[in-house]
């Protein structure tokens, strides 16, 4: 896992029927009989199991193998294929991320990404947010947002 990506505004992307993740807590081990009835509706709903199955990730124990994984950290959305193509235009992305030692070559090559003069903002996902207040601000106000809900 890498330190780089965009950040989207949350709606911009429910305006194009994209979904938080449906993440099951199977910290204990004991959720296989869920994820096992839910995967049926492949068999008994096929199309709803289309729209619901891709939003669905397991957190903790891994089924069917040892190990643990936790993403919840991200708050992750998804576009199941079955909703068609997402198109994402630049007015879409809030922020890019990437580590701080390389924000300014990120900013230098997306200089004219929301029109001449207009760049897209970075900042680095691991340190404290207030270091990149500013930035952040512009963020919102360029994309007229009262209040930074990404």
């Amino acid at each position: 896992m890498k330190p780089y990506g965009l950040v989207f505004s949350k709606d911009k992307l429910k305006n194009k029927g994209v979904s938080p993740v449906i993440y099951i807590n199977n910290w204990l081990g004991d959720q296989d009989g869920v994820v096992r009835a839910l995967f049926s509706l492949i068999e008994t709903h096929p199309e709803d199991a289309k729209f619901l199955i891709p939003l669905v990730t397991v957190f903790g124990e891994k089924l069917y193998t040892n190990g643990a994984v936790d993403f919840t950290w991200e708050r992750e959305w998804r576009l199941p294929s079955s909703r068609g193509d997402l198109q994402i235009e630049n007015d879409d992305v809030f922020v890019g991320l990437c580590p701080h030692d390389e924000i300014e070559e990120f900013e230098k090559k997306y200089e004219n990404f929301f029109g001449e003069g207009k760049p897209l903002r970075f900042i680095d996902p691991r340190r404290n947010i207030k270091w990149y207040a500013t930035k952040l601000i512009e963020c919102r106000q360029r994309l007229d947002m009262k209040y930074s809900e990404v």
